[in-house]
């Protein structure tokens, strides 16, 4: 699932997760809107109205709690500094002027599992550089199989 958020924060539920982010323009985050199935939790009206405007869809004001899990993705909106409080931003112009940015947040899998990788990695490594003990075909055949059901 897609949620928008008009706030960097990602909101987990006392999970070990991994999450990447990076920066989008307006054009990739309006693709996104436009391909994937999403949910807005835009929690101020000027927000979703900004919004609906640089997207070019309708973005519903929600004020909802949302936890993410694996696979989900966060599209964040930000303003690059803070605004007097109860300014209200009208335009694309006085948005141009403040200026804004897309962050797109994916989480990638469970930290625990990451961890299996890294571990099962580094022992295939070694043993591919023959740094092991015991690194026979077997071993070797073993550990290969041992990262694919954690993958």
């Amino acid at each position: 699932m897609l949620y928008l958020t008009n706030s960097p924060i990602i909101p987990i539920n006392g999970e070990d997760l991994i999450v990447r982010g990076r920066e989008i323009n307006v054009e990739e985050a309006k693709e996104l809107v436009q391909k994937e199935e999403w949910v807005s939790a835009i929690g101020h009206q000027s927000t979703s109205q900004l919004l609906s405007m640089l997207l070019e869809t309708e973005i519903p004001m929600k004020r909802i709690e949302i936890k993410i899990k694996k696979d989900d993705k966060i599209l964040a909106f930000s303003l690059n500094k803070r605004i007097e409080e109860g300014r209200i931003i009208k335009t694309t112009e006085e948005l141009q002027q403040i200026g804004y940015r897309f962050v797109l947040y994916e989480v990638l899998m469970e930290g625990e599992r990451h961890e299996k990788i890294l571990k099962l990695a580094k022992e295939l490594a070694d043993c591919m550089k023959n740094q092991t003990p015991v690194c026979d075909e077997h071993t070797y055949d073993w550990l290969s199989w041992e990262m694919q059901k954690v993958i």
